[in-house]
């Protein structure tokens, strides 16, 4: 079952600062991201960025790599839409 989530448009913009699909091939959008590094960017709470990759990985849009989160191949078809 999946939820619906509503995107905060400051986390739009990390698509600038992006991820990358790590090892297979590198994606359009960048490298991996650590939750710090996220909510400093946005000014959204460590928790709430914790919550939301959370999700996002049981949604299949991000991955982990060590510590930190990188698109996977679906999580880049969905940032390139927005």
């Amino acid at each position: 079952k999946h939820s619906q989530y509503t995107i905060p448009s400051s986390a739009c913009s990390l698509a600038g600062h992006g991820f990358r699909h790590h090892g297979r091939r590198h994606g359009p959008l960048g490298s991996t991201l650590g939750v710090s590094e996220v909510s400093k960017a946005t000014d959204i709470a460590v928790a709430s960025v914790h919550t939301a990759f959370s999700k996002m990985e049981e949604a299949g849009l991000v991955e982990k790599v060590n510590k930190k989160r990188t698109l996977t191949p679906r999580g880049t078809q969905v940032a390139l839409s927005l």
